[in-house]
Order: structure tokens, then sequence, then C-alpha cells
């Protein structure tokens, strides 16, 4: 649909024509010319797909139909979807969208008055008990499902493999000194702290031979 003028033309026409390509009949992709005064007003503040292309459709009550791409904006692969996206920016799945917003999120376009209010209403909607009531349920809820914690350790593994957030914690933590009191509420509260047997052998494991951090390729300073 086009912004209130009526049916979309091109869903109205025959579909293109086969073509033959190494032996195999294939659709040929036609590109679609989309002008400002075309798009509908629901998309006018959505990302602007990179390319639309008219395929043949499958539907029985269209002969052909819109396939939009995009470029994920976090991994810059490439999005191909029927469906135009509603939103600013344009990403591939929920991980993307996770990372993006953690890491590679612009900085706000918010005025200083209108991050202080926005501000402001957060603390008084936190202080309400009953919503904070409500976000801890749903928080334990997800933190505990298998998917929840499958998902957040896969995320957290790949991001502490990558060579640029390992420098970037490197140069966050050097120089700096812990404070002679964390020190001694660190060790209160670990004092009494039981370790089971089967704990201590899975330490043991994780430290042993070439996993030690000082390991020196069997080399022993006694020797």
């Amino acid at each position: 649909m086009t912004g209130g003028s009526g049916l979309d033309p091109y869903y109205d026409k025959d579909p293109p024509k086969l073509s033959k390509n190494n032996g195999e009949s294939k659709p040929e992709r036609e590109i679609y010319e989309e002008t400002e005064d075309m798009i509908p007003k629901t998309y006018k503040d959505s990302v602007r797909p990179k390319r639309i292309e008219i395929v043949p459709s499958d539907s029985p009550y269209h002969k052909t139909k819109k396939v939009y791409s995009y470029d994920c904006e976090h991994c810059g692969t490439e999005i191909v979807t029927s469906t135009r996206k509603k939103h600013k920016h344009a990403l591939c799945d929920k991980d993307c969208q996770f990372e993006w917003q953690k890491y590679g999120k612009p900085p706000s376009k918010l005025s200083p008055e209108g991050r202080k209010s926005l501000s402001r209403k957060t603390r008084e909607r936190w202080e309400d008990p009953e919503h904070r009531a409500k976000r801890l349920k749903a928080h334990v809820k997800a933190v505990k499902s298998p998917e929840y914690r499958a998902k957040m350790s896969r995320i957290q593994k790949e991001v502490s493999s990558r060579p640029e957030w390992k420098e970037k914690q490197s140069r966050a933590h050097k120089g700096k000194k812990r404070p002679p009191e964390v020190g001694r509420k660190v060790s209160a509260a670990k004092m009494g702290h039981p370790v089971s047997e089967e704990t201590r052998r899975k330490l043991s494991e994780a430290m042993s031979g070439d996993k030690h951090p000082q390991w020196k390729g069997g080399i022993s300073s006694k020797t």
C-alpha cells in the first residue's frame, strides 16, 4: 500500500519472467524505485531499506510481492524480509540488539532537561513497591529459565573472547588499587564459607598443568 492513494500498482502487474541461469530457471528480481512521497506515513521515521525488489509471490491473491533488504547496524549482515521494518534501526536478532544496545548504541540525542526528566520519572517509578515487586518477579523468572541462562552464557563467552574487549578491560583496570577497607570486607564476607570436596576438585583441575597462569612448560623452579 502507498500513502493512502489506493492499491500499489506493483501488486497487480505480471511477475518477472523466468530466465535461464546455469541450466536452471530462476525468476528475475526487479528493482523497485521508491520516492519520498511514496513512503507510507507509518514508515516515515523508520529505517530506510537499502534495496526493494519485486519478486513472484506464492500468494493466490497477488502475482508479485516486495522484498526489503537491510544491513544490520551491529554485525553488517544483510537482512532480507518481506515485511518492512517500522523501527529506526535494523538489527538481525535479539543477540545483535542486546550487544548493540550495550556496546554500539550511539549517544542519546535527548537534551539535558530531557535526560533529567527521564531520570526523575524512572526513580519515581522504581520507588513504587508494587512496580519493584513486579519487575523483580519477572527478572527472577527469566533468570531461572535454562534458555535464558544458556543464551547469556553464550553471549558473555563471545564478548569476553574478543581482543578489543580484553584490551578495554585491561586499560580500565590498570593502575587501580583496591582500598584496604574493600579488601577487609571481601575477606570477612568469604570467611566461614564452606567449600565442598567436589568444588575443590573442580578448582584443582581448572588450575592444574598448563591451565595455571604461571605454567612454564613443565619446568620446575626446584630443578
